[in-house]
């Protein structure tokens, strides 16, 4: 597991440094809600489409099916 400082950056940016710097496989991405994690992973796979991005947290019974979308 690499951890990325990601204060005063965009989280595409701490991504890409992780996967380009880090030399990370795949990536945990978790906002404070679900709406700010989705925001998150679509910036994430936006910036890095073939690489693996894992919901950090979040996910319940209601919302899961939106989450796996």
């Amino acid at each position: 597991i690499k951890l990325i400082d990601t204060v005063g950056k965009p989280i595409d940016d701490a991504a890409w440094e992780a996967v380009h710097e880090a030399f990370a496989d795949g990536l945990f991405v978790s906002g404070k809600s679900k709406e700010e994690s989705l925001e998150m992973i679509h910036a994430v796979r936006k910036k890095l489409p073939d690489t693996p991005v894992i919901l950090g947290g979040g996910a319940d019974g209601e919302n899961i099916e939106e989450l796996l979308q």
